[in-house]
């Protein structure tokens, strides 16, 4: 009987570590694949608010920078086909049915939008992507990952930088629409002082986790200065593609440390080291 007893535990044990081998993996691979998502809709979320930019600038005057909008409309549509085809679940949600029809109104060759709409109505399609990638991050597990050699968890990247990044966005777009315009109203200097002030607070958090990059860090006081050295002044001092350009140096030293994070965070996990999942307490 003792044997017996023995024999039964072994195949018990045997089933549940299977059990739990076969969950794991399983796991990982939704986990690897919101990942891929989570990086395709930020490189869509990029190329939005590059045509957000562009886009207030030309209305405002700059009609240099319109030769940049056609290719973006057409970045973006690949961004959504290649979504479409390649996340099933994302593309059957409503969110994703509201981006789309969002970007389909912007972009309506017969329809005719002034200046603040437009501004507004592409901030409300950046809003929708942002959180069309918390959706995701709950829809797989991402809150759980954590480097196994470090315990370091990587939801800073959504929660902060991905929001740091759009309110840089938003100050690149006002900047160059004043940039073009060669004014500014008493309007625009307290959005864009209440936006610097923002991101300045939500830098204080990034920096903890963004560690020695000076070149970030460079790019980012460069473009904050230019603010109130060449947009709030009496009489704008800096070309609109200068003042695009220095915005877009900044929120491309954000992402690119995303995509770096999150390939970091792909590799270590899925072919280096098991799944260190955080539980959270009750």
């Amino acid at each position: 009987m003792p044997v017996l007893l023995l024999v039964l535990a072994a195949v018990g044990l045997i089933s549940l570590l299977s059990f739990r081998y076969v969950n794991q993996r399983r796991l990982r691979s939704r986990q690897r694949e919101g990942l891929n998502l989570i990086q395709a809709l930020q490189r869509m979320l990029s190329h939005v608010q590059r045509h957000r930019g562009l886009n207030y600038g030309v209305m405002k005057g700059a009609i240099e920078l319109d030769c940049q909008i056609l290719d973006l409309k057409h970045f973006i549509s690949e961004d959504i086909h290649r979504i479409e085809h390649s996340n099933q679940w994302l593309s059957t949600t409503d969110s994703w049915g509201t981006i789309t029809k969002t970007w389909a109104k912007l972009t309506n060759p017969h329809g005719t939008w002034i200046c603040e709409a437009n501004f507004s109505k592409h901030n409300e399609l950046v809003e929708l992507i942002l959180d069309c990638i918390d959706l995701s991050v709950t829809e797989y597990q991402l809150i759980q990952l954590q480097t196994f050699d470090t315990d370091r968890s990587y939801g800073y990247l959504w929660q902060e930088l991905l929001p740091t990044a759009e309110l840089l966005g938003q100050v690149r777009a006002l900047g160059t629409g004043i940039a073009a315009a060669g004014y500014h109203s008493d309007e625009d200097r307290v959005r864009l002082h209440e936006l610097v002030r923002a991101i300045e607070v939500n830098m204080d958090c990034l920096w903890m986790n963004i560690l020695n990059n000076q070149q970030l860090e460079r790019d980012i006081d460069l473009f904050l200065s230019s603010v109130d050295d060449s947009i709030i002044v009496r009489k704008p001092s800096i070309m609109p593609h200068e003042y695009f350009n220095l915005g877009t140096a900044a929120i491309d030293g954000l992402y690119n440390h995303y995509q770096l994070e999150i390939n970091h965070l792909t590799d270590h996990i899925f072919r280096e080291s098991p799944i260190h999942p955080i539980f959270n307490s009750p």
